[in-house]
């Protein structure tokens, strides 16, 4: 619960939910409306507080794909919906981003997007 309650003061929010220690490997349940991944993504703000933690992996893998020559006329927002719309199962782990500056992309007809995402099918995207 220290650990827990250490790791949530660093975050300034409650992300987590509860830890154990098995085997040498802490498992950290995050709370229902968080995302393991967003958590990931702070790791590096908490990762000090435990012990001869060097790094943190993910039970459920994520892919990260690149989109080349997208339009830059859509929004991310309309661009996030279609993976989903038409790919059943497959998960968005984090918010859509252009690979470049939004001011580097207005000026652009075409730039590139990165996605990432879980699934079991995930696999099934790369290299298309």
């Amino acid at each position: 619960m220290e650990l827990r309650d250490a790791i949530n003061k660093e975050l300034s929010s409650t992300y987590v939910q509860t830890i154990s220690l098995i085997g040498g490997n802490v498992t950290i349940t995050t709370t229902e409306t968080v995302k393991m991944t967003l958590l990931n993504s702070k790791a590096f703000t908490f990762l000090h507080l435990i012990p001869g933690a060097t790094s943190v992996h993910l039970d459920i893998p994520a892919t990260l794909l690149l989109i080349h020559d997208l339009p830059t006329c859509h929004s991310l927002a309309t661009i996030t919906t279609e993976p989903t719309t038409f790919n059943s199962g497959l998960a968005l782990t984090q918010q859509l981003r252009w690979l470049t500056s939004d001011e580097s992309c207005a000026s652009k007809n075409t730039s590139t997007i990165i996605i990432t995402i879980t699934s079991p099918k995930a696999p099934l995207f790369i290299a298309k």
